[in-house]
């Protein structure tokens, strides 16, 4: 038999078992969607009064409203899973189907991710356009990557920090 009859038995094969997994995995799906409810468990850190909080409220009441949904949304308002960080953990590992979180950490890690190695676009570009070496921009720089990163630490597992702004003018 020569390697190319082989290789096209196998890739038969292989799509026929993926196929087969298909298919047993939609007919299981749609069987359980007539018979039981879907769980979908949502958290927030806001307050269950808040603008964001009553948005969410609302999500899950229409949900509920609609009978031919055949789903149910909890919601774990107000950090009641403790801190952002610890909810998006639960969402990886499938203890939450959904967590709204603030941008604060995402805006500041992308932020922290322009400026420095290796995608660093904002640096490679300054260093480009200052016809500077960027070993020589580097070793200036140290000392205001370490102040970046420890502001980013302190953002990240401190929430009270990023957040108190738009708690005093009552955005949460």
């Amino acid at each position: 038999m020569t390697i190319k009859k082989t290789s096209k038995i196998l890739l038969t094969v292989i799509v026929v078992v993926l196929l087969g997994i298909g298919v047993s995995t939609f007919f299981k799906v749609n069987g359980s969607i007539g018979s039981d409810k879907i769980q979908l468990r949502l958290a927030h850190g806001q307050a269950g009064d808040s603008e964001i909080g009553g948005t969410i409220a609302y999500l899950s009441d229409l949900v509920a409203e609609d009978e031919s949904m055949n789903m149910e949304v909890s919601i774990y308002p107000s950090g009641v899973l403790v801190s952002e960080t610890a909810m998006v953990e639960l969402v990886q590992v499938g203890v939450l189907d959904m967590a709204k979180i603030s941008a604060n950490m995402m805006v500041m890690n992308l932020a922290v991710g322009t400026i420095t190695p290796p995608v660093g676009n904002v640096l490679f570009v300054g260093c480009s356009l200052a016809k500077q070496r960027l070993e020589n921009v580097m070793k200036s720089l140290v000392p205001f990557f370490v102040a970046i990163f420890i502001s980013l630490m302190l953002v990240t597992y401190i929430p009270a920090l990023s957040e108190w702004l738009p708690t005093t003018l009552g955005l949460m």
